[in-house]
């Protein structure tokens, strides 16, 4: 008998989202693409293979979506068949999660909060092949909406202190503190720890079978989801010194992110430092920033430190030598970084009511993209490493992003989905899918926690479907945020592109604006005095009444003039004609938004370093 199938894992965005660590969130994405994995392979393994046809998502995509649809023959009883293949799931993870755990001796003790915080769901419908695909699949999809509104749960009922991580469980691993190891404080005693009976405590300093040194910092405490994270066996992939692909042991940090382009540009003009930022990296990346040698950060992590053979001192000179190499090439070591993260617009309208092999060839595009935009961030596809993709589905994207190839970054992945899904699937011979995408972007500082910044860029990808969603074409935006070290948030939100035959218009002409600040062709004091003179004049929303537009035009294009230095012989007026566009095309005409464009690029510009190419002869550092 031939089913149409399809199985559903959760939670997802909260799983993979709560994270201290880069690793964290990769880890989260990784269990789900694996699960998933697991679960069609032993579909294909148990059924008549040749009648086996996945529909969703594209089999070699790496990072899978925690959903399949497939065909599927057997003729054991389907609700058997799926609560077996549920019951192998779970059966599978707690079986590679005690084989990551044995060591620890205290997977028994996980196992309550592990066996249960996955929820299946599954529904199948009987396949006619006389039927059409469309009818099939839209029944089975109500299905699903059925049992996930009348989902069942089991009380776990916890008392005591919560994850550092994910704050819902309680905590079953915690490192020691240096003071409470050195006076031999008893934290399971201490009522402010508010530990329960089954946690593993470990001391500061001290190896322990199972866990390293990276898997709990001091003074953490993670429940059992949380450390599985740490401990989970992660395919990762680097560039290796002659820009080929290689294995990779660990994902890259945040300080590692925001130093992408200026540590690479150092280990080509200056081999001889290689070694030396491979120590700092191995001990503590944020001491990169001088800032962080303090006696009790190097205390924190002494003991790694001492693994090492680096004692503070040297870490101090190896800092010292990577900053100067930086400041004699001209580039400064840069504190911010972005994530970026986008989901593509109205996906569910593209799918409904086609037939089958439209939505097998439109997820094999979306499966080439997915491949195509890892390549490209992570550099395999030109050896040049423009930040690091957590998870690409082809629909969804999220990754971090050094700030020196942001907007390159922005244009490729938006030029790319359009050349590779709409224009793939005219090759295959169908309509376009006309799919577009909306996506976020939060830019912070690197000591600003990791979930924060997360929140931030989820929520403006959200605000921009929202403000465009009834602007044709409909949603097709992104916004920026940025959260300053000093707590200052500056947010904007614009469509892609506001002319006809460009995919992104708009970050060119923000790239430009940009180029110009970066090589100082134009001072930014012109942005000061636009939002100064026209402060008055807009109400509490940013907007300012339409019989101001030609004012606001001729002003920037004057302020503009007054800012050009004499050294410039560009076109002002072309320079000053192309934002004026930004704010006159765009729906809301908001002067606000305007200016809050033109102060994160102004932001930016002082943030980032040129991705050209050294072209000075190099200095010698001593």
């Amino acid at each position: 008998m031939k089913y149409l199938f399809l199985l559903t894992i959760s939670p997802v965005q909260s799983f993979i989202e709560q994270a201290r660590k880069t690793q964290d969130l990769k880890a989260g994405s990784q269990i789900l693409s694996d699960l998933i994995t697991f679960a069609i392979e032993e579909i294909e393994r148990t059924t008549k293979k040749e009648s086996f046809d996945l529909i969703f998502p594209e089999k070699t995509i790496e990072s899978k979506p925690n959903r399949f649809i497939t065909i599927l023959e057997t003729e054991e009883n389907m609700q058997d068949f799926g609560d077996k293949l549920k019951a192998k799931i779970q059966t599978h993870f707690l079986k590679e999660t005690e084989n990551l755990l044995k060591k620890t001796g205290f997977f028994e003790k996980c196992r309550e909060q592990l066996e249960d915080y996955f929820k299946i769901y599954w529904v199948a419908k009987k396949y006619y092949d006389e039927k059409t695909y469309e009818e099939q699949h839209k029944t089975l999809e109500g299905l699903l909406g059925a049992v996930k509104a009348n989902r069942p749960f089991k009380q776990l009922e916890e008392k005591g202190r919560k994850c550092s991580v994910n704050g819902e469980l309680n905590v079953k691993f915690y490192r020691k503190t240096s003071d409470e190891t050195k006076y031999k404080r008893e934290v399971k005693g201490d009522k402010r720890k508010l530990f329960h009976s089954d946690v593993m405590v470990i001391e500061h300093g001290k190896q322990y079978a199972g866990i390293n040194r990276s898997d709990l910092d001091s003074g953490e405490g993670l429940c059992s989801i949380s450390f599985l994270k740490r401990k989970w066996n992660l395919k990762l992939y680097k560039l290796g010194d002659e820009g080929e692909k290689v294995k990779a042991n660990s994902f890259p940090s945040i300080p590692e992110i925001a130093l992408l382009n200026v540590l690479s540009k150092i280990e080509e003009e200056y081999p001889e430092l290689r070694g030396k930022i491979n120590v700092i990296k191995n001990v503590n990346d944020q001491f990169f920033y001088d800032e962080n040698i303090t006696e009790k950060e190097y205390e924190r992590i002494e003991d790694i430190a001492q693994t090492n053979g680096v004692p503070k001192n040297l870490i101090v000179e190896h800092q010292k030598e990577i900053a100067k190499a930086a400041k004699r090439l001209d580039l400064h070591l840069s504190t911010y970084y972005a994530i970026l993260v986008f989901d593509a617009d109205s996906m569910g309208n593209a799918l409904k009511d086609k037939p089958k092999k439209y939505q097998k060839d439109l997820s094999k595009c979306l499966g080439d993209f997915a491949k195509q935009a890892t390549d490209y961030i992570d550099g395999f596809s030109d050896k040049i490493q423009k930040g690091k993709t957590v998870y690409a589905g082809g629909d969804d994207f999220l990754g971090f992003i050094n700030l020196d190839y942001l907007f390159e970054a922005m244009k490729w992945l938006r030029k790319n989905f359009d050349i590779t899904i709409n224009k793939g699937m005219e090759k295959l011979k169908h309509d376009s899918p006309n799919l577009s995408f909306s996506a976020g972007i939060a830019i912070a500082h690197y000591k600003t926690p990791l979930s924060e910044v997360l929140h931030w860029a989820r929520a403006s990808e959200k605000l921009a479907k929202k403000k465009y969603k009834d602007v044709e074409p409909s949603k097709n935006a992104f916004c920026l945020s940025v959260l300053k070290h000093s707590g200052e948030i500056h947010q904007t939100t614009w469509k892609w592109s506001y002319q006809d035959g460009s995919f992104t218009s708009t970050l060119d002409i923000i790239s430009n604006l940009l180029n110009r600040l970066i090589n100082e062709d134009v001072s930014s004091k012109f942005i000061k005095s636009l939002d100064t003179e026209f402060r008055k004049l807009i109400d509490d929303k940013g907007n300012i009444a339409t019989t101001h537009n030609q004012i606001v035009r001729f002003e920037l294009e004057r302020l503009l003039k007054r800012a050009k230095e004499k050294s410039y012989e560009g076109k002002i007026t072309e320079l000053s004609d192309n934002l004026y566009t930004l704010f006159e095309k765009d729906k809301s005409q908001n002067l606000g938004e305007f200016v809050q464009l033109l102060e994160i690029i102004d932001f930016l510009h002082r943030h980032v370093n040129s991705t050209k190419p050294i072209s000075q002869p190099k200095k010698e550092l001593a």
